[in-house]
């Protein structure tokens, strides 16, 4: 596993060349979008030629925000959904041959469709997995559901009290979820995209609006099983809730983080082999999923078999980290920061460990049971983790909870093994090819601490 902090400025203007990556998601082509306070969304290509050193291509620059833009997401038909501070909704395609490109890039995009009716700031976004709608959340507590095809307003909730940090669409197109100040996370069922009652589940012990948190953004696997919730509070500890979509009364596992609040989630769309010969119970998946989880300046890898992390990252940014995205292939993890530059923590093969499902394009093809219920006690009596000798979770136990080892950042940070895997030092960071129109300023490179924190060869 290496990390590379790519230090060129994503987002600038004139008055000021550094300015803040709010949001970053990767497509299902490899593209990668930014949004920034520049107000602009933006499109690249980072990839890594034979030498080892990220190289960055800008391929396109838009502009109709006039505000700083706090969320981009794609969809899997490749358009982007932008949420900004202008209360607009921007759907962009990409333009086959018509528009041609702006000046300094390669690439034409257009806006195909503007969602009005944010009464103010919109600070994030998601699509359902029909690529057929948008749900998007704002400042002024409203969670919306659009049409994402002719821009109408399907459904307006008003249930949370404060604003409305994050919102995520469940694979199995069953549940909307939207994460608040007001120290809860809401749960809206859905069925065809249709919403069942507006009246959500409520999910509570949620830090609320005193944790000086940009987002709060909540994720779900890949195959629609689990929910990530970061923000949380538990026992006056700081902490992230792992769910069960059938068990969502109580938390199947809560990963400790003290002093420091987590900000954002994202799970990798690669499913991946067991490393444990235990009996898989029938309430959990026969694969294992990986999903990061950032604080202020760094991020903890985890996957959904073992109590360890994979790793994790401390002091990879000087400001708060902002956004967390997967590439397709799950081999790398792009962090954005409100300092204005991006990391890319990338994996080798054996990091992680045997793919048996490439990117999930479509989680209803898994064969995942949907069906939101509360847990009887033979669906929860066999619920085990990782390996023979894990933790038995049940409801009268209540959920486990795990502490992450804290790499901190020192005067000479390191990168030291802890277990068998091999860790390579952080690459030097060379220059990325950029438009002239986008002028590449290279910084002096900074290494990073980062830690296995358990052998992958199983338990």
């Amino acid at each position: 596993m290496r990390v590379e902090t790519i230090q060129i400025h994503w987002h600038a203007t004139e008055a000021q060349p550094c300015m803040p990556v709010f949001s970053l998601d990767a497509g299902p082509d490899g593209r990668l979008a930014t949004g920034g306070a520049d107000n602009h969304v933006r499109v690249w290509r980072v990839e890594w030629p034979a030498d080892g050193a990220a190289h960055v291509r800008h391929l396109a620059s838009m502009d109709r925000h006039t505000g700083a833009v706090n969320c981009v997401r794609f969809a899997k038909d490749g358009r982007i959904a932008s949420g900004s501070d202008d209360k607009y909704v921007f759907v962009w395609k990409r333009s086959e041959g018509g528009a041609a490109p702006s000046e300094g890039s390669e690439e034409a995009w257009v806006v195909s469709q503007v969602l009005s009716g944010h009464s103010s700031d919109v600070t994030s976004v998601a699509w359902s997995p029909t690529s057929a709608r948008i749900v998007s959340g704002e400042v002024q507590h409203k969670v919306i559901v659009w049409d994402a095809a002719s821009g109408e307003q399907i459904y307006v909730f008003k249930q949370h009290s404060k604003l409305v940090k994050g919102v995520a669409w469940d694979p199995l197109d069953q549940f909307i979820v939207s994460t608040s100040c007001d120290k809860t996370c809401n749960v809206y069922q859905i069925e065809s995209g249709r919403v069942v009652s507006a009246k959500p589940k409520v999910l509570p012990s949620f830090a609320g609006d005193s944790i000086m948190a940009l987002f709060r953004r909540p994720t779900w696997s890949p195959d629609g099983t689990f929910l990530v919730t970061p923000t949380g509070v538990h026992d006056s500890t700081s902490c992230t809730f792992l769910w069960h979509r059938r068990y969502l009364d109580k938390p199947l596992y809560i990963y400790s983080s003290p002093h420091r609040h987590t900000v954002a989630t994202a799970f990798s769309p690669v499913l991946y082999k067991l490393q444990s010969t235990a009996k898989v119970h029938d309430g959990l998946p026969s694969y294992r999923m990986v999903f990061a989880v950032a604080y202020r300046d760094g991020v903890v890898i985890y996957d959904t078999e073992r109590d360890l992390p994979l790793a994790s990252i401390a002091g990879l940014h000087y400001m708060p980290i902002t956004d967390l995205a997967w590439a397709p292939d799950g081999c790398t993890l792009f962090v954005s920061s409100a300092e204005g530059f991006v990391s890319a923590i990338t994996f080798d093969p054996s990091d992680i460990g045997e793919v048996v499902c490439g990117e999930v394009r479509d989680a209803a093809v898994l064969e995942v049971d949907p069906s939101p219920q509360s847990p009887s006690k033979s669906d929860t009596k066999g619920l085990a983790r990782g390996s023979d000798t894990s933790t038995v979770i049940t409801p009268t136990k209540g959920p486990r909870r795990i502490t992450p080892e804290l790499i901190t950042t020192s005067s000479e940070p390191e990168v030291r093994p802890v277990s068998s895997p091999p860790v390579s030092e952080s690459r030097p960071v060379s220059t990325p090819s950029q438009p002239e129109s986008q002028p590449v300023n290279v910084l002096q490179p900074r290494r990073v601490p980062l830690v296995f924190m358990g052998s992958r060869a199983g338990p």
